[in-house]
């Protein structure tokens, strides 16, 4: 076995020691920055709540079915119109 087999960084290639550009470059303005980073926080947004509609929340809302409830319940109402009737009119 030879001693370059493992990689001795004496005998490196010159294209091996040059400089390499890195393959994504910054916006140089911040304004532009700042509106790829909401642009791309935005669609995380999305993408969370379309994954939490279809994975927890549409098999939770399938439950109410079982549960009766009234839209307009009568003790609502009769407690509105008991707090109505308690505040006085102004003239």
């Amino acid at each position: 076995m030879s001693f370059s087999a493992f990689g001795n960084p004496a005998h490196k290639s010159s294209s091996q020691n040059e400089i390499r550009q890195p393959t994504f470059t910054p916006p140089q303005r911040p304004a532009h920055a700042a509106h790829c980073g909401l642009f791309l926080l935005r669609r995380a947004y999305y993408v969370v709540a379309f994954a939490s509609w279809h994975l927890f929340e549409k098999h939770f809302l399938r439950l109410k079915r079982y549960f009766p409830y009234q839209v307009g319940s009568p003790v609502s109402s009769e407690l509105e119109a008991e707090t109505l009737a308690e505040v006085p009119m102004a003239d």
